[in-house]
């Protein structure tokens, strides 16, 4: 569930759905997918930052204008198109391969008043037929390596772009003169590398300061910890299952605290110019 670099990782393509989850939220054990929803139920916010998200666009190029047209992929519990849909006027499609989050984001479109322009559905991203839709923007917050590293990724959502359309991606990247713990981390000129021969540009990015993600990645892992001691009081025969994605994502939190840098890039295709954008709200 953590941001993941995918400059040295990549998860076939014929790898079944379930397996494909995991390994992007660092589970391993195929016994787990089914308490996904309750490891994770505590956490509204999976992947991407909505309020970085908010300011990145803001900030470079700005928000989306009035019928813009947003598509999430591995979306979560709706986090992001939620923001967005509630504080511009664009339409938002999130996807996800985990039925219970996208009922959980359905209900909060409901809750807000949002489901006519806030649509979510339970699909493989991998294989979704977009059909003729294209999109001004395009959401990929931690979705690991489901698409493949970063240059394969981008090519595949070039296909999902309007002309002059944007992607914001969540990545991970070493610290400067440090060797990761986890050697699936490369470097921000590998990274930088990926994107430009993909055939995109950076033309944003920013990052929460150490001090917010230190306690976001401390306040997920508790909340996680919790959640698995309950199930393995419920389901005793599965405690080393539970156990074992606790302590894998308790290696996780030390690593992106202390070997990497998290950091959210907005992109777009090299050879296309920018798409002018319409005046927005003020980010929230």
């Amino acid at each position: 569930m953590s941001p993941r670099n995918r400059t040295a990782e990549r998860t076939p393509s014929d790898l079944d759905l379930e397996s494909s989850v995991l390994r992007s939220m660092d589970g391993e054990d195929p016994r787990l997918f089914p308490f996904l929803p309750e490891l994770l139920v505590d956490l509204e916010e999976l992947g991407a930052d909505p309020r970085l998200i908010m300011a990145l666009l803001s900030d470079h190029g700005g928000l989306p204008g009035p019928g813009s047209r947003v598509l999430d992929l591995g979306c979560g519990k709706g986090a992001v198109p939620l923001r967005l849909a509630e504080q511009t006027e664009c339409e938002c499609l999130g996807l996800d391969a985990v039925p219970a989050f996208i009922e959980t984001a359905r209900r909060s479109a409901v809750s807000r008043g949002l489901e006519a322009r806030c649509r979510f559905e339970v699909a493989d991203i991998r294989r979704w037929d977009p059909g003729s839709s294209r999109f001004d923007l395009v959401l990929l917050g931690s979705i690991g390596p489901v698409l493949g590293p970063p240059e394969e990724t981008l090519r595949r959502v070039r296909g999902l772009l309007a002309p002059g359309g944007r992607v914001a991606m969540d990545e991970v990247y070493a610290r400067a003169g440090v060797a990761p713990r986890n050697p699936l981390y490369g470097s921000r000129e590998a990274l930088m590398s990926a994107i430009g021969s993909a055939g995109f540009v950076v033309v944003g990015e920013a990052s929460a300061t150490a001090e917010v993600q230190e306690a976001g990645h401390r306040s997920m892992l508790e909340a996680i910890r919790t959640r698995a001691e309950e199930l393995s009081q419920r389901h005793p025969e599965l405690r080393s299952v539970f156990e074992a994605y606790a302590l894998a994502q308790d290696r996780e939190v030390a690593v992106l605290s202390e070997d990497v840098v998290t950091v959210t890039l907005l992109v777009r295709d090299r050879a296309v110019p920018p798409a002018p954008v319409a005046p927005g709200p003020d980010r929230g």
